[in-house]
C-alpha cells in the first residue's frame, strides 16, 4: 500500500535519525501514497463522514471507521521501522476539512489517545494542494508544521506536552477538500 521506496522496512530504518533528531520527534515523508490509493481512500469515506461544529473544539466531518486494515498495518509497520520502537495499535480517525474548518487544541485534547506517549501518524489522501490547511504540533515555544500536500504523511511523538490543531481553511481553499486519516499509536 506505501509506494517505492518507502514500502522497504530497511529505508525506512534508515531515516530513524532524521525523526530522532527533531526538537519534536517527528517526520514529514512526501509522496508516501500513490494518487490510485488516494482516490480509492476518498470514494471509500466520503459517505460515512458525519458532521461535527461545537465552537470552542472546531468544524469537521469525521469517522472512526471503516478501519481499513491493511493499509493501517502498512503505516504501523513503516511507524514502528522509522522509530525503532514497538506501537501497539491504536485508534483511527478519517477527517475532512473544506472551507471555515478546522480543529482547535481544545478538541485535541478531548480525542487524543489515553496513552502518555504515543506515536501520532497522519496521511493526507486529498486530490490536491491547499496551501492554508495545515497541522500545527507546539511544545511550549517550540512549534512544528505539518505542511498540506496530497500523499505526505507525518510522523510525530505525542507526550502530555505536545499540541495539536488543524488550522482553519480560509476563503482561499474555495471547493477542495482536504481528506486526512489519523491513527494514534501507543508505544509499548
Amino acid at each position: 500500500m506505501i509506494a517505492p521506496p518507502w514500502n522497504d522496512l530497511a529505508f525506512a530504518a534508515a531515516l530513524r535519525p532524521a525523526f530522532e533528531g527533531m526538537p519534536i520527534p517527528s517526520l514529514f515523508i512526501p509522496g508516501l501514497i500513490a494518487p490510485s490509493l488516494a482516490r480509492k481512500l476518498r470514494a471509500q469515506v466520503r459517505g460515512k463522514l458525519r458532521p461535527f461544529a461545537f465552537p470552542t473544539r472546531g468544524q469537521y466531518r469525521h469517522a472512526a471507521s471503516p478501519r481499513d486494515p491493511e493499509l493501517e498495518w502498512s503505516l504501523h509497520a513503516f511507524a514502528q521501522a522509522v522509530t525503532g520502537r514497538a506501537l501497539a495499535r491504536g485508534t483511527s480517525r478519517w477527517l475532512l476539512l473544506g472551507r471555515g474548518d478546522h480543529s482547535l487544541r481544545l478538541d485535541d485534547a478531548l480525542v487524543r489517545c489515553k496513552a502518555e506517549r504515543f506515536l501520532e501518524v497522519t496521511l493526507d489522501f486529498s486530490a490536491r494542494s491547499v496551501a492554508d490547511a495545515r497541522v500545527v504540533y507546539s511544545r511550549g515555544t517550540q512549534t512544528l508544521i505539518l505542511p498540506h500536500a496530497p500523499g505526505i504523511v507525518g510522523l510525530v511523538e505525542r507526550t502530555p506536552e505536545v499540541s495539536r490543531y488543524d488550522a482553519r481553511l480560509t476563503h482561499k481553499t474555495g471547493r477542495a477538500e482536504v481528506f486526512r486519516l489519523r491513527l494514534q499509536l501507543p508505544f509499548k
